[in-house]
């Protein structure tokens, strides 16, 4: 009697990638959320703010979103490098 062979094949496992690329990018998005959120608080209570306060609350959420950037622009730069060193293998 034959021994049928299993035709499926079995998936490789790529949760080392999506976990490295959420690692990178949850801090990213966690600065964006936080610039929004303040600048949502800033627009609610804009007419009770001084022009002094809102100016202070446009610059953190400012450098928030300068923080986000950074981080951002290593994971593509890092990510740029493997794909370089991956292909210079080939």
């Amino acid at each position: 009697m034959a021994v049928k062979k299993s035709t499926r094949r079995k998936s490789s496992p790529q949760t080392t990638k999506s976990v490295h690329d959420a690692h990178l990018s949850e801090p990213a998005l966690k600065l964006i959320d936080q610039a929004a959120e303040l600048l949502k608080k800033a627009v609610i209570k804009g007419e009770q703010e001084t022009i002094a306060g809102r100016k202070i609350v446009k610059q953190k959420a400012l450098t928030f979103l300068d923080l986000a950037n950074e981080r951002l622009t290593k994971a593509i730069q890092d990510g740029t490098s493997l794909v370089k060193k991956g292909v210079k293998k080939i």
